[in-house]
């Protein structure tokens, strides 16, 4: 679903089309002048070698993007008479996005927001589940469609101290907050936990590989790995996703999911690449105590 709906986005964007497909054409037939670093002419051969493609860093975020406007757009729908007794000014809303702001807000240990709980929440379980686990929520910004993928994780592993936290809290006489009343509905919903999930396997499973591969080309070249390489990555994804279609049951087959790639087992890369890359990346997303 997810590579069908990203072919029918580039089917739409015409001009883009146009535009890649002229340059193109110009390139080949040698209208365009071209020159190397020393002023000197390439020559028509080299001119014609021209390689289009997308941003696999971009089109990854479109992935994600449609999926959550799907997941949100199944929830919406079967929630419709839920959420209809719900009062307009709780905002609740069974949209990820929507979901990973508001948690944000309220519980991120930055304290960015004044509504926010995020210093007093930190000190309560410190007190109440000291070496709990707990996952660095992800901050929303720009087009980076991924971290709600990221955010969603987070939300799944800490909800039961957000629950747990909120139920205290919303116990005080004179606690009156719409952005407390909007979590305490929102992380008890049974169809939010399984949108969270879905998220969460999806992140480690495509969305970390993927991500992975397309910032370490240049160092897999030696494996005979480039950015073409990439249609391989999106060929095992595309297959997966229609295997899941026909059987939904596999999302939840760890088996499955954990080896969607295995195809590329022959792409070896030395292991101090991959452990500095997760070092540096996930050093910081687990807080202990």
């Amino acid at each position: 679903m997810m590579i069908e709906l990203i072919i029918e986005r580039g089917k739409n964007n015409d001009t883009m089309q146009t535009v890649l497909e002229s340059v193109v054409e110009e390139v080949a037939n040698g209208e365009v002048d071209a020159a190397d670093n020393d002023g000197e002419q390439i020559n028509a051969e080299e001119r014609r070698n021209v390689l289009a493609g997308f941003c696999q860093h971009h089109i990854r975020c479109v992935w994600w993007k449609n999926v959550n406007a799907r997941l949100s757009s199944f929830l919406r729908e079967k929630l419709s008479g839920d959420l209809s007794l719900i009062d307009s000014k709780w905002r609740v809303e069974p949209n990820m996005n929507s979901i990973c702001y508001a948690v944000y807000r309220c519980f991120s240990l930055n304290c960015n927001y004044a509504k926010g709980v995020g210093e007093d929440f930190q000190y309560w379980r410190s007190i109440n589940h000291p070496g709990s686990l707990l996952v660095a929520l992800s901050r929303l910004s720009g087009s980076r469609e991924d971290a709600i993928l990221e955010g969603a994780t987070a939300i799944f592993w800490n909800r039961w101290m957000y629950i747990a936290y909120l139920e205290e809290l919303l116990g005080t006489p004179g606690c009156d907050n719409l952005l407390f009343d909007n979590m305490a509905i929102i992380l008890r919903s049974e169809e939010i936990c399984a949108l969270c999930r879905v998220c969460a396997i999806l992140h480690y499973s495509i969305s970390m590989p993927m991500r992975w591969l397309a910032a370490k080309t240049q160092a897999l070249a030696e494996y005979n790995w480039s950015i073409r390489s990439m249609g391989r990555a999106i060929d095992l994804v595309f297959t997966a996703i229609r295997k899941i279609k026909d059987d939904g049951s596999l999302l939840l087959n760890s088996d499955f999911m954990n080896s969607i790639f295995d195809a590329l087992r022959t792409v070896r890369v030395d292991c101090t690449i991959v452990c500095h890359y997760y070092y540096c990346v996930y050093s910081n997303i687990a807080i202990l105590y």
